[in-house]
């Protein structure tokens, strides 16, 4: 009895496959997902070395916009260097940076221009992002979201930020980032709904035709050990 059904379950997932295989072509992709649990450390290194104990780079990544990075000497011609590393290779779509909890009384220190790179080494850097002119207000704890066009994934990245609203001092609160996460191999995690499905997320399935004659199926297989 237990091999019967175990064969059963088998040819469910098999011929729902091939089902799949061709509602994927209608399906839509799901939105990036969150990548701030993939952050890793600040890669000293890599980065500027200012701001005092309570107000280093570390407070980026914090989530938590009552903090914030602030360098009070830069740029004055010198780039901010803030690097990071994740814990695995990963491709960044978009990032958000929050204004400080105290940007709407010194808007001159949001950042105005900066470079983005990625490296999987932390030595050889490739130019992710330019922004020239950031659009940041002075308005405090405050999100603005910039999107890029990489396709490849990366595990160091680095913000130099070289141009701020025109009087010394750099200040963030939070960065966050949004993308895909990548296997050991570098290849994108498929984030289909084939893939959820399978993975046993069934809330975040959308395809209301394929749940629909996926447990159609599935009854009409073996309707005696369960009941609808």
């Amino acid at each position: 009895m237990k091999e019967k059904t175990i064969l059963v379950l088998v040819i469910v997932v098999m011929v729902a496959k091939v089902f799949m295989t061709q509602c994927l072509v209608h399906a839509e992709p799901r939105e990036n997902i969150l990548l701030d649990s993939y952050y890793d450390g600040i890669d000293e290194k890599s980065s500027s070395t200012c701001g005092v104990e309570q107000e280093k780079s570390e407070m980026l990544f914090d989530n938590d916009h009552q903090t914030k990075f602030y360098c009070s000497d830069a740029p004055n011609g010198t780039p901010v260097r803030i690097a990071w590393k994740m814990k695995q290779p990963v491709v960044l779509r978009e990032y958000t940076i929050t204004t400080a909890e105290d940007a709407d009384m010194y808007g001159y220190r949001n950042p105005k221009g900066w470079h983005l790179f990625g490296s999987n080494n932390a030595t050889t850097w490739y130019q992710l992002d330019t922004v020239t002119d950031s659009g940041l207000e002075a308005k405090k704890t405050t999100d603005y979201t910039f999107t890029t066009d990489v396709q490849k994934s990366y595990q160091y990245f680095l913000l130099q930020v070289e141009d701020n609203g025109g009087f010394y001092g750099i200040q963030i609160a939070d960065i966050s980032l949004k993308g895909d996460a990548t296997t050991q191999e570098g290849n994108v995690m498929s984030t289909s709904e084939y893939d959820i499905l399978f993975a046993g997320d069934w809330d975040e399935i959308t395809n209301e035709e394929y749940v629909s004659e996926l447990v159609k199926l599935f009854y009409n297989s073996y309707p005696r050990l369960y009941a609808r």
